[in-house]
């Protein structure tokens, strides 16, 4: 599916309707470029509001298997 926008950032509406691939792929740095965190949030389409985007992505880093969530604060250490 191709896109076009404007802005080099896509809208919620696009985002919405975006291949999984495309999803994780547009939002894959958004969570200090851990790209897991989109691709599990975009299981949870559509989204509503940003809010509830944002949601989802704390939602899955809350969520993960202890030691992906040990991996992902070891690697960026100002957020622990």
């Amino acid at each position: 599916m191709t896109i076009t926008t404007t802005s080099s950032i896509p809208t919620l509406d696009e985002l919405n309707v975006m291949t999984h691939a495309d999803f994780a792929a547009a939002l894959g740095e958004v969570f200090e470029y851990a790209p897991w965190v989109a691709e599990a949030a975009a299981q949870q389409r559509p989204f509503a509001s940003l809010d509830a985007l944002h949601q989802a992505m704390l939602a899955a880093v809350h969520g993960s298997p202890r030691e992906q969530t040990l991996r992902f604060l070891c690697g960026h250490p100002e957020l622990s």
